[in-house]
């Protein structure tokens, strides 16, 4: 129903896009410092943690879309060439792949500018980060 919309009106839909492509790590970053999934939706707090954040934000963001551009460009390129059950199997694992990925880049940022964020590490995670 958004596509058909965002058809009808381009600059629109785009823009949309680009707000929620950006809101969406300070939406899943403020949720896991938090633990309050309603308060996450705010978009204020997702300008919050873009303001406090600055450029590395910026980057945290773009570094997500393209590893979501990628996780659907190999799906795109991978599954048609593969017998039906195989293909399933590598679409998802394609999938949690680069979920993985994209929540541990928002982890470690998390991890690099807790001071930022107001967020206190726990003493046990800091010599598996330091190495």
């Amino acid at each position: 129903m958004f596509v058909g919309k965002a058809m009808e009106a381009p600059f629109i839909g785009i823009a949309v896009m680009l707000l929620v492509g950006l809101g969406t790590p300070g939406a899943l970053i403020s949720a896991a410092i938090d633990g309050d999934w309603l308060r996450a939706l705010n978009p204020l707090l997702w300008l919050q943690v873009m303001a406090r954040l600055g450029m590395p934000y910026l980057l945290l963001s773009g570094l997500c879309l393209l590893i979501s551009l990628s996780e659907s460009n190999a799906q795109e390129m991978l599954v048609p060439l593969m017998p039906a059950a195989f293909a399933l199997v590598v679409y998802y694992l394609i999938a949690h792949y680069a979920l993985v990925a994209t929540f541990h880049l928002m982890g470690y940022t998390v991890f690099q500018y807790h001071e930022l964020l107001g967020f206190e590490v726990d003493e046990g995670w800091a010599p598996l980060v330091k190495a």
